[in-house]
């Protein structure tokens, strides 16, 4: 069971997203925005962090970027539907901030917890 935080400001997205992930055995937290981002990783120990890439507040980019982030242990798996995730540009950005993974929204369960799978292996 890996503990997972989902940033994403679309609340049916992480509603449906948290639910797929604990019917998975999953445990999850959210945050509407990066702006919590900060003390939710102070607080706790996450595996792996769902990341919206843009999010009106504290988007992605931001979030990536912050110091918290860069201190924890947590492995990020960046969520796109509005960038071109194969461009070279958007795929270095990811790799300057150590983002494990993408997926282009709209994505599968099988797309998403096999990602999963992939970053913590032996997970549910």
């Amino acid at each position: 069971m890996a503990k997972i935080l989902v940033v994403d400001d679309d609340d049916l997205l992480r509603e449906t997203v948290r639910l797929v992930l604990e019917k998975a055995g999953h445990r999850v937290a959210e945050a509407q925005d990066g702006r919590k981002v900060p003390e939710l990783l102070a607080g706790d120990t996450f595996d792996i962090m769902l990341l919206d890439m843009v999010m009106p507040g504290k988007g992605g980019i931001e979030t990536l970027a912050d110091p918290a982030l860069s201190s924890s242990s947590c492995k990020v798996i960046v969520m796109t539907g509005r960038i071109d995730t194969g461009s070279e540009a958007f795929q270095a950005l990811c790799r300057r901030f150590n983002a494990e993974a993408v997926l282009a929204k709209p994505f599968t369960t099988r797309q998403l917890l096999e990602t999963i799978e992939a970053l913590v292996p032996g997970q549910p």
